[in-house]
């Protein structure tokens, strides 16, 4: 998960990606969620592994979300994700 930093034309955003990986390193970052907001703080966005394949995120019901996948595409095994707005 990243934060990045807004601008006079653009707030704050956080972005969550799934990353494939092997011996070699990272091979892929998949992007997986991604919100704004003009008060967003790092701690709006919060994810926990509830099993070996399911992530949750919860994030704060007033940022405005951009993205929010219901599964991997690249990682292998596949990984679903849940949202709980909270």
């Amino acid at each position: 998960m990243t934060e990045t930093t807004g601008n006079a034309t653009a707030n704050k955003s956080i972005h969550t990606y799934a990353t494939e990986c092997n011996n070699e390193g990272i091979i892929e970052h998949e992007p997986i969620f991604l919100a704004s907001a003009g008060f967003i703080k790092s701690k709006d966005v919060s994810f926990e592994w509830k099993n070996f394949n399911t992530l949750t995120i919860r994030y704060n019901k007033k940022l405005v979300v951009f993205k929010e996948k219901s599964e991997s595409e690249c990682v292998n095994p596949k990984i679903i994700f849940e949202y709980i707005k909270e």
